[in-house]
């Protein structure tokens, strides 16, 4: 919830938080992105699971691996925000691919099913939010306790 105009850090963390290594701010493919991709590629990496979760397709349980999740293109074009084209989405997940970022798959025959994407292990560090990592947030510190 807002606070005073501002949402507070320990409601801001509230469902986990993702890491992006600065490294990758240094790849070729990267620094080659429009602003448009580097935009669908953060959303990629929000939308990916940090613990196994079973999602129901259409009938179909699938057990989700961290770094997975189920979306189809229009879906991710809203979770993307306005200004971001389906053509877009479609160039930068065939980048991604080259780059060994981010697959996906079609989860069956229909369209409806959306894809199963995976984001590459070395783009991601899953976090959840267990009451450590709560109370070193309420305190304001990073993980090696230094204040952010």
């Amino acid at each position: 919830s807002w606070i005073d105009g501002r949402l507070s850090m320990e409601n801001l963390f509230s469902e986990g938080f993702i890491q992006v290594g600065r490294k990758l701010f240094k790849e070729h493919y990267w620094e080659e992105a429009t602003p448009e991709q580097k935009v669908i590629l953060l959303t990629l990496l929000s939308l990916a699971v940090y613990e196994p979760k079973v999602w129901d397709a259409y009938g179909k349980k699938i057990t989700l691996q961290p770094g997975q999740f189920i979306k189809t293109l229009p879906k991710l074009q809203q979770d993307c925000g306005r200004g971001i084209t389906l053509s877009q989405i479609k160039t930068a997940l065939h980048l991604f691919a080259v780059a060994v970022w981010v697959t996906s798959e079609p989860v069956s025959r229909s369209p409806k099913s959306g894809k199963l994407f995976t984001v590459a292990a070395a783009l991601r560090v899953g976090l959840s939010t267990n009451e450590l990592e709560q109370q070193r947030l309420r305190k304001g510190c990073d993980a090696e306790g230094f204040p952010f």
